[in-house]
């Protein structure tokens, strides 16, 4: 019995903008991916450590939100 292909909805991502916390973890796991980032404070007044807007030295793939 022959099957349909699969296909996968996904587009590219060459730069995001990530949490301290996923900012570490990419940082820690695959170096490599990092091109540049930037920090982005947070607003003055709110919470947090603000976060990053993180370039990738190769596009990554996700599937659309």
């Amino acid at each position: 019995m022959k099957r349909a292909p699969i296909t996968l909805d996904v587009v590219p991502v060459e730069s995001e903008v990530l949490s301290p916390k996923a900012f570490l973890r990419l940082v820690k796991e695959n170096p490599t991916m990092v091109k540049s980032s930037q920090v982005v404070p947070p607003k003055a007044g709110s919470r947090g450590f603000g976060s990053f807007v993180v370039r990738y030295s190769r596009p990554i793939y996700k599937q659309p939100a």
